[in-house]
Order: C-alpha cells, then structure tokens, then sequence
C-alpha cells in the first residue's frame, strides 16, 4: 500500500506540471503514453498468441497526437484512417493472413492515441482557462471517480456489476464513483467562474454524469481485454499500479466525452 500511494503521488506530481505547462508539455507526454499504452497492448496479445506487426503498429501509434495537435480532432481523423489503411493492407498481405492478428493491430494502434490526439486537440479552445480546465477535467473525472468508486466499493460494495470482468466491481462502487464525478463537476464549475472560463453549471453536471458512465465503461474495457489476453497487469511501469494502460484505460473514455462536450458547446 506505501508503494502504492507513493508511486500514485508521484504520477499525479508530473500529471499537474504537464498541465501547469500543458503549451509545450502536454502533446509530447500524450505521445509518450499513446506508444507505451501501444507496446503494452502488443505486449498483452503476445502473451495470448497473437502476432501483430509491431513496428508499423507502433508507427500508426505515434501519427494521431501529432496530427490533432497541428490540425486538430480532423487531422488526428484523417491520419488515422490513412494509418488504419496501411496496417490493414499489411497484415492482408502477410505470408499468413490472420484475423485476430489483423484485429489486435488496429486496437493496439487506436485505443489509446485516438482518444490522447482528441485531448491533444483541445488545447486549441481559444478561451485559454476553459481549455486547460476541460483537458484537467478528462483526467480528473476519471481518477477522482476511481478513487470513490473504490472505496464506496470497499466500504459498502455488496452487488457485483460485471463479476465475469471484474470481481471487485459493485453497483455501490458505481454510485460511489458517479458522486466523484459530479463533485469534481461542481468544483471545476467553481474554478471555471473564477478563471472567467465560460462554463455552465448544468453542462458540467451532465458532463460529469457522462464521464462517471464512461470511466466505468473504459475500467471493464480494459479487464476484458485483460482477461483475453491472461494478464493481470498491463506492465509495472508503475509499481502498485500496473502500467500506462491501467493507470490509463479511465481517461481514454473521459477524453472522448471532454471532446464532444467542447464541439457541443462550440468551444471548438
């Protein structure tokens, strides 16, 4: 547990000063977690069996959160799909053509950069205050919605959620979450209208109910893949926590909510 808490203070230490100089800092460090999220992945369905190219896939990895922050969410789209072309028309033409190869390749190259180059994105909101609010926001609905979520589920947790998942997860663990997240709503409210940042209260409720669901359904996400693959862990890059894909598999889901709530309330 010490090595836990320590290990978890030091990740949310280099967490705020990404987001403190999120100008220079926040498009290199998605970068770097979008391809160590990536090899993990490749990692993990090796375990299992599979064999997807890995170098091309950790190229297609790399192209998203450079695109989105030179060009936005349509540029992170555009060199996606021309990066899902190309690892699709390698593994085609491999000497032994194999589905499961093929499929593990394109989760691999998307499930983290996509959503990180939609963050990445974010940092074009022209209201300074409010962007670095929403990109803060993709991670803090989903950590301060984990760490309710878990002890709701220690202190109270009876009924299980997705037992076939993920053993420890309850229906009050949830509930514990979602009031997480709508805490964290009202207090980045609360911060927004300091900063002269325009929210609106009732978006960042609904925001926050949305993110509450989402990071449940990127936890149970991440445990099936798991499951798949016969791992525990994704890595142990982070001693008592698992790898980037654990400590990550929450925000990738926020990220995609943070971004359709910016287009929603034309931030972007």
């Amino acid at each position: 547990m010490k090595q836990r808490i320590i290990t978890g203070a030091l990740y949310a230490a280099v967490l705020l000063l990404v987001l403190i100089f999120r100008r220079w800092l926040l498009a290199p460090a998605l970068e770097i977690a979008a391809l160590l999220c990536c090899f993990e992945m490749l990692r993990a369905f090796n375990k299992k069996g599979l064999r997807p190219a890995k170098v091309l896939t950790l190229i297609c990895a790399a192209l998203p959160v450079p695109a989105a922050f030179l060009g936005g969410g349509s540029g992170a789209f555009a060199f996606c799909c021309f990066a899902l072309f190309l690892l699709l028309v390698c593994h085609l033409f491999r000497a032994s053509p194999s589905l499961p190869d093929t499929a593990s390749a394109l989760l691999s190259a998307t499930y983290a950069s996509v959503p990180l180059a939609l963050l990445c994105a974010v940092l074009r909101v022209e209201n300074r205050a409010a962007g670095g609010l929403l990109i803060a926001a993709a991670f803090l609905f989903a950590y301060a919605g984990d760490v309710l979520a878990y002890f709701s589920g220690f202190l109270f947790g009876k009924h299980l959620m997705a037992p076939n998942l993920s053993p420890k997860k309850t229906w009050e663990g949830a509930a514990g979450g979602i009031l997480g997240s709508l805490l964290t709503g009202s207090a980045l409210y609360g911060i927004g209208r300091y900063l002269s940042a325009p929210f609106v209260f009732w978006h960042m409720i609904l925001l926050a109910l949305f993110c509450a669901v989402a990071e449940q359904v990127g936890d149970l996400t991440a445990s099936l893949i798991k499951r798949y693959c016969g791992v525990k862990d994704y890595g142990n890059l982070f001693p008592g926590h698992g790898g980037m894909m654990d400590r990550m598999d929450s925000v990738f889901f926020t990220a995609f909510a943070v971004y359709v709530y910016c287009h929603l309330a034309a931030f972007l």
